[in-house]
């Protein structure tokens, strides 16, 4: 048997790979769709992690305390969102997962959050207190603290020169 090649010649149907038959099926689909030969090239939006939460209604309000948004809410899931920064809260607990998960926060002042836990009373309402602020040698300035259902959470600011 004789198949056409995608330049108009013909060729034996023994050098033809399984490949490159699906290949040019493909291509002539594309031309009678009359789209594009290839593919876009896949982007990314943003990327958001799911936190799990002990007592949901609990935690949104620790979120909230930090000066996240809340979004949208269904009770079981919540999009909180503090300028670019998001991530969704979730009615969903199980302590070694909690305990295992951290999350990074990019701050412009360091020294504003860590205050924070102090000025807004978080420390006291919610029982977490951030650790000391250090200089890293990967070039940020940061402190760590466990929200009320122990994930980590490492707060951090770029250093100067960095």
């Amino acid at each position: 048997m004789i198949l056409p090649s995608p330049d108009g010649r013909f060729w034996p149907e023994a050098h033809i790979t399984s490949l490159h038959c699906l290949r040019h099926t493909h291509r002539l689909f594309l031309e009678f769709l009359d789209l594009p030969m290839s593919a876009p090239t896949p982007t990314a939006i943003e990327v958001k992690a799911f936190l799990p939460a002990q007592d949901f209604r609990r935690s949104l309000l620790f979120y909230q305390a930090l000066g996240f948004n809340c979004v949208w809410s269904d009770g079981k899931l919540a999009e909180l969102r503090l300028d670019t920064a998001s991530f969704i809260l979730q009615d969903f607990y199980i302590a070694e997962h909690a305990r295992s998960f951290q999350m990074h926060l990019l701050v412009a002042s360091i020294d504003a959050w860590h205050a924070m836990f102090r000025t807004e009373g978080i420390d006291v309402e919610f029982g977490v207190r951030p650790g000391e602020i250090a200089n890293q040698p990967w070039g940020l300035r940061d402190f760590v603290f466990l929200d009320p259902n122990g994930v980590m959470w490492r707060v951090a600011q770029r250093l100067e020169g960095s």
